[in-house]
């Protein structure tokens, strides 16, 4: 048992959504007359200037996370300008039945595309989130898409696994990918209107024949709309197990824009998000900007930088996180690769002793039986 537990790996201690979250330093250039950035007992977070989008502040920009439901913004960056807003769907029981936040989807109900925009939206319906895929054409093409949509936008360490941010493996993002995503969709009228929706009204289940159809009111989870921020524009909140709390979302006062993103925070969302944007136009101006969020590909551009086969090979993961210096949270402070390198060796000792054990035994156990034979 002690030569076996040798050769197991070690385990890569997993920063937990806890109170106070480890995670990396925060990096910002204050100039004379800034003060510096709040604590948000988050593992990461960015703040950008959503007009330029120079990023003025960071802590962990491109440590891959999972996200939660803010993964719903680029679910609604891809669907938006496909679905006519007005055009019809007929709800699954899969779609009724997916697990954890609900807007309340009755399987045979009929929603238009705009309804299941605000219940993707404000309270953050993973039902929703189905049925858009699925009237996009199913969940399949609608990865697929925001994916893509994602990897244009420079979104380089974002991918989706499913359209809600249920957890799931390998569905993971960075707090700068969730600005990058939240900046583009704040490009277009729709995507603004609907992160900046307080309440608006949900279909009921369907009604008795000659019966007109109920309605009922649904609310924004983002509480620093609710609560009127000053220059508020809206954001898009997330929560699970796995994930901690999790939040994107923009304000603007003046000339002056403000995108900010957080991941796994110890606070409560609205508090978190408050601190960072009370900071953030408090000190513009005097921030030297780190670097800038990426600039959205064409369709062409991104064609051109695959492979002449159209695939990808085996390591171009590993090369373009390379390239772009993400991190998976779950390896930071671990020993992990030095223990996985020298696995190969204990193997081969622990088959060795093994072999030579069974050895042994085989010859005790014949010289005993000879034993008892006797002469």
């Amino acid at each position: 048992m002690l030569a076996m537990g040798l050769v197991l790996p070690a385990q890569a201690e997993n920063p937990s959504p806890s109170k106070k979250p480890v995670g990396p330093p925060v990096e910002v250039l204050g100039q004379p007359g800034s003060t510096p950035p709040p604590d948000l007992e988050a593992y990461s977070w960015v703040l950008a200037d959503g007009n330029t989008g120079e990023i003025l502040a960071s802590k962990g920009a491109n440590v891959q996370l999972p996200m939660a439901s803010t993964i719903k913004a680029l679910t609604a960056y891809t669907v938006i300008p496909q679905l006519d807003p007005t055009s019809v769907y007929t709800a699954t029981k899969s779609d009724e039945e997916t697990e954890g936040s609900r807007v309340g989807i009755v399987a045979g109900g009929t929603y238009t595309m705009r309804e299941l925009l605000a219940g993707l939206m404000l309270p953050s319906g993973n039902d929703a989130a189905s049925a858009l895929a699925n009237a996009n054409g199913g969940w399949p093409k609608t990865l697929k898409e925001m994916n893509a949509d994602a990897a244009r936008l420079g979104a380089v360490g974002t991918h989706a696994k499913n359209p809600s941010g249920l957890d799931a493996d390998g569905q993971v993002s960075t707090a700068a990918d969730l600005v990058t995503i939240f900046r583009a969709g704040l490009e277009h009228k729709a995507f603004r209107e609907y992160v900046g929706m307080k309440t608006a009204t949900f279909p009921a289940k369907m009604p008795k024949p000659g019966k007109g159809r109920k309605r009922f009111k649904i609310y924004s989870q983002d509480r620093l709309l609710m609560l009127n921020y000053p220059g508020m524009i809206g954001g898009k909140t997330g929560y699970t197990s796995k994930a901690g709390r999790t939040f994107v979302g923009a304000a603007r006062r003046g000339d002056t824009e403000l995108i900010i993103s957080f991941m796994r925070t110890g606070l409560g969302v609205e508090e978190a998000g408050r601190k960072l944007l009370d900071w953030g136009f408090e000190n513009a101006g005097l921030l030297t900007p780190m670097s800038t969020l990426p600039e959205p590909k064409s369709i062409d551009q991104l064609e051109a930088q695959l492979p002449a086969n159209g695939t990808e090979n085996s390591t171009s993961d590993e090369t373009s996180q390379s390239r772009s210096g993400l991190i998976d949270a779950d390896t930071i402070g671990s020993s992990r690769t030095s223990d996985e390198l020298s696995l190969p060796w204990l193997n081969t000792a622990l088959i060795a002793f093994l072999v030579l054990l069974g050895t042994l035994v085989a010859i005790r156990l014949t010289l005993l039986l000879r034993a008892r034979k006797g002469p």
